[in-house]
């Protein structure tokens, strides 16, 4: 019975080894099956045997920083190292993993072990101590607050109205501001009256008092000598402004209207004339000659000739 046999070898001497399209070669030393492709030798069985992990074998790998995945021991090569990336990159706070940090943790660690050795910024046993043996917060408060009921000066208030609810049992003396209005009061022992220079009332009509900042700019606003203005018996015409309702007439104007008819019976005098209406008006208008001779009437002056034969 016929044996075939491929081409087989070292793989030592695979790289002077030219395989034609098809040809079929075996490394006996590591068991690797090659075929050739006409140009390059192709690995058939690419199991990697225990002294053939090398860069070259295992090809390049993307880490992703971001991956989705939970951290775990378990995965493939790519998963592990970005498991890596992710978990080095929430350490530093970088955008990347392979970012440099702020500092080192030879850095860091240098810095907590000066901090925890600096005497300054921590409380000793002595300062405890020393801070214990001391007035509470409501302890000063209630000394503060006799304090203040011992003394004439009170705390100042919002308002008036609020002195009454504020200190509702006043003593003779006691003195109060006012914030609103700034002004200060002291008690009588019967009622609260202002005594500050700013509580003076502005001046009425019917008391005296302080000037407003109004009434000081109106003041200042007249000129010198005004109370002395003595009104003149006359003033020019042209000062006085005219409208269509309001005019000055002059002795020519009067003149011409006081040569007028009246309306009510006129009396003519000369020649006066008229619109002579047609002859066969029969209006209230006035009968010029002309109009009575178009109707026929004679003049006093004609005669009535019967004519000849």
């Amino acid at each position: 019975m016929a044996t075939i046999k491929l081409k087989r070898g070292q793989s030592t001497n695979l790289p002077s080894l030219s395989l034609q399209a098809g040809e079929p070669a075996f490394t006996l030393d590591t068991k690797k099956l090659y075929i050739g492709d006409g140009t390059e030798k192709v690995l058939i069985n690419p199991d990697i045997g225990a002294n053939e992990i090398t860069d070259e074998n295992i090809g390049n790998r993307t880490i992703d920083q971001g991956i989705a995945a939970t951290v775990s021991n378990t995965g493939t090569l790519t998963q592990l190292f970005s498991f890596l990336a992710k978990v080095i990159k929430s350490i530093t706070g970088k955008t990347n993993w392979y970012d440099a940090p702020v500092k080192t943790i030879a850095a860091l660690n240098t810095d907590i072990s000066n901090h925890a050795g600096n005497s300054s910024v921590h409380v000793t046993t002595q300062d405890k101590a020393n801070w214990s043996d001391k007035y509470t917060k409501n302890e000063i408060d209630n000394k503060f607050s006799t304090l203040e009921t011992n003394i004439d000066w009170k705390e100042s208030v919002d308002t008036y109205a609020s002195i009454a609810t504020t200190y509702p049992n006043p003593q003779d003396g006691w003195t109060v501001n006012v914030k609103d209005t700034d002004y200060t009061y002291r008690y009588s022992g019967t009622e609260w009256v202002a005594i500050s220079a700013n509580a003076i009332p502005k001046a009425t009509a019917e008391i005296d008092g302080l000037m407003a900042k109004e009434d000081k700019a109106k003041l200042d606003g007249v000129a010198a000598g005004a109370n002395n203005y003595t009104h003149p018996a006359s003033h020019v015409a042209t000062m006085i402004t005219q409208s269509s309702t309001h005019r000055f007439v002059s002795d020519a104007e009067k003149n011409t209207w006081n040569g007028k008819a009246d309306i009510d019976s006129p009396e003519f005098i000369g020649t006066p004339t008229a619109p002579t209406p047609s002859s066969e008006d029969n209006s209230t208008r006035l009968a010029t000659t002309a109009f009575v001779r178009s109707l026929g009437y004679i003049p006093a002056s004609g005669a009535i000739d019967g004519g000849t034969f």
